[in-house]
């Protein structure tokens, strides 16, 4: 048995069709060694029969199963029984998995019982990919490692439970319908982006790309799915991310007009990176003056307020109102630091400040708010004012959600600036003007004259026509 484990092809190929791993056994098998093999594109030496290469199919597709030509060394082509896995989601062409099994004169050879072992062990402990099986009501018989890790529940605690049960929302029941269909039919299905928490993470939810498949028996018989999942979270939020900066490039600094900008950056921000945003500014911002140092309690004008509510009923203040921070809160430490801060509503910093502000506590409670972000408006080394972020969700602020708020308000900073600086100019501009005009009206010196000579009383009844 051990003489035939040599000639089990393990084979891998990146997403551009190249090879990128090639075993001994596919050196026995082929002639060629992983130094001539690695690097030259899968076509050259294996060819998929009855079809275009797997490797280069669309990205939904995860598996392949069927005979390959494989061309040896010595020139020869000889045939191989193959299996293929993508290692990666279907969100983008990831790298493949082959395993062969080398046909010779006296027929095809089965992959041997120590390798089938091997690659079931392998499934299950060490492979990246997330993989669940179903029996046919759908309950859970096995996970592997990845699926563990990924669902923060044991295999042992998985067992027996539906995926409503481990997946909470309401992608979870739509996507236990289709594989009921999956089921009835055989037909493989694709979830899309399917949303959710999952207990690993049950404060965020997760954006998720699946698969299931059909498991039949040697008669045809179904009896159960194998489902695969890969967390696309991370992709999907910096796709997300990259749109919002897109749109708010576009949509921030329309005019010269300070407050107009402060609600163009707070309509942009909510709701995709928070339930609730205030923009607050230096009174010297608003005159066009230069900003200057601050210390102890500071005044700061509302400039703008957005929230997911309408009407925005949590604003303690109203744009064009004045707003007090003391120098003990998150939004005067920040803007003293010149650094953006994070908190959890039960931090001491937030519980401080609270207890010392009991309408804006009230307005915490009232709505439910759990984490606040500051981030300080700067531009060219001076502080302009404080953008507060506010979310009711469990779902604490990341350091992803402070550098994607951190851009955007460093954008609407320069056009607040321009803004500042240009009001600066024109009022320079139109107190030069004024400077420049008479103080008063001339004295109208022709009229004096000719006055001097008429007679006394001939100007009664007179009308200057404005000509002669």
């Amino acid at each position: 048995m051990n003489a035939e484990v040599p000639r089990t092809a393990v084979i891998t190929v990146d997403e551009f069709g190249i090879v990128t791993g090639w075993n001994r056994g596919a050196e026995r098998a082929l002639g060629h060694t992983a130094e001539d093999a690695v690097g030259r594109r899968a076509g050259e030496l294996l060819m998929p029969e009855g079809g275009a290469p797997f490797w280069d199919g669309p990205p939904e597709r995860d598996d392949w199963l069927g005979w390959l030509s494989a061309r040896c060394a010595d020139g020869r082509v000889v045939r191989a029984r193959g299996a293929g896995h993508r290692l990666m989601d279907r969100a983008t062409r990831g790298p493949w998995v082959l395993v062969a099994s080398v046909e010779d004169a006296a027929g095809p050879r089965p992959l041997p019982q120590e390798v089938e072992r091997a690659v079931v062990d392998w499934l299950f402990s060490v492979s990246p990919v997330a993989v669940t099986m179903y029996d046919t009501d759908l309950r859970c018989i096995r996970q592997n490692a990845a699926m563990t890790r990924m669902s923060g529940i044991s295999e042992a605690d998985r067992k027996g439970l539906r995926l409503p049960e481990v997946l909470s929302g309401p992608d979870a029941a739509a996507w236990e319908q289709r594989l009921r269909r999956v089921l009835e039919t055989g037909e493989t299905a694709f979830s899309g982006e399917m949303r959710g928490r999952l207990p690993a993470n049950p404060d965020r939810d997760s954006v998720f790309l699946a698969s299931a498949s059909a498991l039949r028996g040697a008669d045809g018989e179904t009896l159960g799915l194998c489902t695969t999942v890969a967390d696309v979270t991370q992709q999907i939020r910096s796709r997300e991310r990259l749109t919002l900066l897109n749109e708010a490039s576009t949509r921030i600094g329309s005019t010269l007009d300070v407050m107009r900008t402060a609600r163009e950056l707070a309509d942009a921000v909510v709701p995709r990176l928070a339930d609730w945003v205030t923009v607050d500014l230096l009174e010297t911002l608003l005159r066009g003056d230069e900003p200057g140092p601050f210390s102890g309690v500071v005044a700061l004008r509302r400039a703008a307020n957005q929230s997911i509510i309408e009407g925005a009923p949590e604003a303690v203040r109203q744009p064009g109102e004045v707003d007090i921070y003391p120098p003990y809160t998150p939004a005067v430490r920040c803007m003293a630091t010149g650094r953006s801060t994070r908190h959890r509503v039960t931090d001491r910093d937030m519980r401080d400040w609270l207890a010392r502000d009991p309408a804006r506590a009230e307005k915490f409670r009232e709505y439910g708010f759990q984490s606040i972000m500051g981030v300080p408006i700067r531009a060219r080394g001076m502080t302009l004012g404080i953008t507060m972020f506010y979310r009711r969700t469990k779902d604490p602020f990341t350091e992803d959600d402070q550098l994607l708020a951190e851009e955007l308000v460093a954008r609407a900073a320069i056009c607040l600036d321009n803004a500042r600086r240009f009001d600066r100019e024109r009022t320079a501009a139109l107190s030069l003007q004024q400077s420049l005009l008479p103080r008063g009206t001339p004295a109208q010196a022709a009229v004096e004259t000719a006055s001097r000579y008429l007679p006394a009383g001939a100007g009664r009844g007179w009308r200057a026509t404005g000509s002669m």
